[in-house]
């Protein structure tokens, strides 16, 4: 037991590694494709998505946007807040991701129709450490918002019992994304 613990709390570790330090390539900062990350990032949440019996739903304004940064951070940080979302669902809930491209930033917007935030947990969600999940660990949001961070970008949520969550994320673009 102890020995998977320290495995565990080893991944932690390296992943807080990555996140913390945006790597370049040799010609410059890395790009990657916003519609890729958010697709990696879905698909890594369907497991628990299926046993909530929730649906998700994808709804892009845009296709093609290219944003400066490293597709493992970003991806595994839109995977934090989407898995948030999923552990929020009631049985057949609905987690909704919309994205909006606007001059040089794209907006990703991630609701949810799950329990809420109570208000009194609202400025702790992204502290280290801080999780309402019995084996939470408080390093999901964290980490989401210090990658989102790390890429010139903001995160911001809005909450209300019973009714649910949603989380926007705002990053900068390069031009080139098709509006439909």
């Amino acid at each position: 037991m102890i020995s998977s613990e320290v495995k565990r709390l080893s991944a932690v570790l390296e992943k807080f590694l990555r996140t913390v330090v945006p790597g370049e390539t040799n010609h410059g900062p890395a790009v990657c494709s916003l519609d890729d990350i958010l697709k990696n990032a879905c698909q890594r949440t369907e497991a628990s998505l299926y046993e909530k019996k929730g649906q998700l739903k994808l709804s892009s304004r845009t296709t093609g946007v290219i944003v400066n940064g490293e597709y493992e951070q970003l991806s595994q940080a839109f995977t934090s807040i989407i898995q948030n979302a999923v552990d929020a669902l009631p049985a057949g809930g609905e987690v909704v991701i919309e994205t909006k491209k606007d001059m040089s930033t794209v907006e990703v917007r991630i609701c949810d129709n799950g329990s809420g935030i109570p208000p009194e947990d609202m400025n702790r969600i992204f502290d280290f450490y801080f999780s309402t999940k019995e084996r939470g660990m408080g390093f999901g949001l964290p980490f989401a918002k210090l990658a989102i961070e790390q890429h010139d970008g903001t995160i911001t949520v809005e909450s209300e019992l019973q009714k649910g969550t949603c989380f926007l994320v705002t990053l900068p673009c390069r031009d080139g994304a098709h509006h439909e």
